[in-house]
């Protein structure tokens, strides 16, 4: 059976980051040693140049329920953006242009909390929020139109308007520094990240975006 399954795997790089995620998230539950090595220490990272953390830190996770909103959210998106990169630069090349929007982003986002804290000896951060919020608001760029909710919440509304309001409130979150125990600036960074990278990957992607958008305000303006 595993003969079967392997290849499947190998081919897909969103899978092999979902499966390692579950794995290093678990191990590091159970080893507190390499939690430890794992989590983003703004001040040991600036301090120490303990640079692999803006990494590490984002396939460690608090518990079942952090691992799994972020997991849900990279499965229905992260696997579609692999899709759309593959489909137009190739399995190779299309395999890298994802992992540059994923794991970029999970990196890209942590730079401003390492910043923020760089001198603040008891702060720690982890989790995969950076590049989850790459590849969703990548998703967005693809499909502005596409309806979208909070967990728990059946009501969706426009993925272009979601995006907004959610890069609003992180915004407003990370400006007055709230202590909810999630990092909004790494919410916010990796949003930012992902939109760039897939308009940098993809050009044509933007137009169609805008497009879709023009229609659908049109078709509310009118009343139909």
């Amino acid at each position: 059976m595993l003969l079967f399954v392997l290849p499947t795997i190998f081919k897909s790089a969103s899978l092999i980051l979902l499966l390692l995620t579950i794995a290093v998230s678990f191990w590091a539950w159970s080893e507190a040693k390499l939690m430890d090595a794992c989590i983003l220490l703004p001040d040991r990272v600036w301090h120490r140049r303990e640079w692999w953390r803006l990494l590490t830190s984002g396939f460690v996770h608090k518990d079942y329920a952090h691992l799994g909103f972020n997991l849900f959210t990279f499965t229905f998106f992260g696997f579609e953006i692999e899709r759309v990169c593959t489909g137009y630069f190739g399995r190779g090349a299309g395999a890298a242009a994802f992992l540059l929007i994923y794991v970029g982003g999970i990196v890209i986002a942590n730079l401003p909390t390492v910043w923020r804290h760089r001198d603040n000896p008891s702060y720690a951060s982890l989790g995969a929020s950076g590049g989850v919020s790459a590849v969703l608001y990548a998703s967005i760029v693809l499909s502005p139109l596409r309806k979208l909710s909070l967990l728990f919440i059946p009501v969706g509304i426009p993925g272009f308007i979601f995006g907004g309001l959610y890069a609003a409130f992180s915004f407003a979150q990370a400006r007055r520094r709230a202590a909810d125990g999630i990092n909004h600036e790494a919410h916010l960074t990796g949003a930012l990240y992902g939109l760039a990278v897939i308009l940098l990957l993809l050009p044509h992607t933007g137009a169609g975006c805008l497009a879709q958008i023009s229609g659908w305000l049109g078709e509310v303006m009118s009343g139909q």
